[in-house]
C-alpha cells in the first residue's frame, strides 16, 4: 500500500491460487522465459505495480468524478466469491458416495451461472488478455490509416510508420472491455452454452495453472478461419480449480456426444491426459506457470519440445483488412 492505494495488483485472484499453495500460501513457479523453477509467496506473482490504474488526466465520468482505482477495488470486492465456488464443486466430489459420485451434477444451474461470471471476469482481468486486445487495437487501427493512406494517395507507404498505444493507456482499453455490458453478456451466455463437465485427476502428476489459468484449445483448423474464439466450433476451455479437479466447457456442437456427461465428475488416471491440460497452461501462460508442488519435469520436457511456445508470445492476433494481414 502507498497510503490508500494498492501498488501490486493482482491478475489472477489470490483466492484462486491458494488452491495451488500450502499453509504458508507459497506455490511453485516455473518460469518459461528464463526455464527456471522458485517457490515464492502467492502475492509475488500474477501482478503487476498499478497494473489497473488509469493515467492522470482522463476527463472526469458523468458525475464529474474518476474514482481512484475502481478496477483495483472492483476485484478487490469479489475476490471471495473464488473460494467458494471452487470448495463447493470439491466438497460436492468428496462428500458423494464413491459409487455415485460420477453420475451425479458436479455443480447446480445457479451456481453455473455464477461461475460463469467469475470466470468471464478472470478471462478479461490477465496479463495475456491485455496483451492480446492492445494488439487487436493497433493492428485494426493501422488497417484504416493504411486505407486512408491508399484513398488518399498519401506520399507515405503503408509499411513507412508504425502504430504503437502508449503502455499508460493499455489499463483504459481493458477497462472499456470489462464495463461493456454487451461484450460482457455476449461471453457470459457463450459460456453457458458449453458443455460443462469437471474432470478429476487420479495421476500422480499435479495439475498446472498459470498467470492465463483459463486456456483453450481449438480442435478444428482451417486456413482461412479461426476456430480459437470461446463460441468457436470444436473449441474446448479449460480452468483448473486445484491440483485435482479442472473445469472443461466443450462445445455442444463438435462434442455432442459428451451430453449424457454433461454437468458430472469424470475420472481422469491416463497421465497423458494430465500432461495434455499442463501442456495448454505452459503455451498459453503469459510468462509464469505454477504449482502446489516442485514437479516441473513435465515443463522443461515441454519446452524443449516446443520451444517457441516458451518464448516470448508475438503476434497474438490477425487482422485481415483491405485484402491484407497484419
Amino acid at each position: 500500500m502507498a497510503g490508500n492505494k494498492v501498488i501490486n495488483q493482482h491478475t489472477v485472484s489470490q483466492s484462486y491460487l491458494r488452491f495451488f499453495a500450502n499453509k504458508a500460501e507459497q506455490i511453485y513457479v516455473f518460469d518459461k522465459l528464463q526455464k527456471k523453477t522458485f517457490p515464492t509467496h502467492i502475492r509475488n506473482v500474477a501482478s503487476g505495480r498499478y497494473f489497473y490504474d488509469f493515467p492522470e488526466g482522463l476527463p472526469p465520468d458523468e458525475e464529474g468524478e474518476l474514482p481512484d482505482q475502481i478496477v483495483e477495488k472492483f476485484f478487490a470486492e469479489i475476490e471471495g466469491e473464488y473460494p467458494k465456488k471452487i470448495n463447493k464443486i470439491i466438497a460436492t466430489y468428496h462428500m458423494a458416495h464413491p459409487d455415485k459420485v460420477y453420475s451425479m451434477p458436479a455443480f447446480s444451474l445457479e451456481d453455473k451461472m455464477e461461475i460463469t461470471g467469475l470466470i468471464t471476469l478472470q478471462i478479461l482481468r490477465t496479463k495475456e488478455f491485455r496483451a492480446g486486445l492492445v494488439e487487436l487495437h493497433e493492428k485494426f487501427t493501422k488497417s484504416l490509416l493504411d486505407r486512408f493512406i491508399q484513398e488518399d494517395e498519401s506520399e507515405f507507404a503503408p509499411d513507412s510508420y508504425e502504430l504503437k498505444i502508449k503502455n499508460e493507456f493499455y489499463s483504459v482499453l481493458q477497462a472499456q472491455q470489462l464495463a461493456n455490458p454487451e461484450f460482457l453478456d455476449s461471453m457470459t451466455q457463450t459460456l453457458m452454452n458449453h458443455i460443462w463437465v469437471v474432470f478429476v485427476n487420479l495421476t500422480d502428476l499435479p495439475i498446472y495453472t498459470s498467470d492465463t489459468p483459463i486456456v483453450k484449445h481449438a480442435n478444428k483448423d482451417d486456413k482461412f478461419i479461426s476456430y480459437g474464439g470461446y463460441a468457436s466450433e470444436g473449441i474446448e476451455i479449460h480452468y483448473p480449480l486445484n491440483s485435482k479437479f479442472v473445469l472443461t466447457l466443450m462445445d455442444r456442437r463438435y462434442f455432442k456426444d459428451m451430453e449424457a456427461l454433461e454437468n458430472c465428475f469424470l475420472p481422469l488416471d491416463n497421465v497423458e491426459n494430465i500432461k495434455y491440460l499442463n501442456g495448454l497452461q505452459i503455451s498459453h501462460a503469459y510468462r509464469q506457470v505454477f504449482c502446489a508442488e516442485d514437479k516441473f519435469d513435465m515443463a522443461f520436457d515441454y519446452c524443449k519440445q516446443y520451444p517457441d511456445a516458451c518464448e516470448e508470445a508475438k503476434n497474438r492476433v490477425s487482422v485481415h483488412a483491405f485484402g491484407r494481414k497484419y
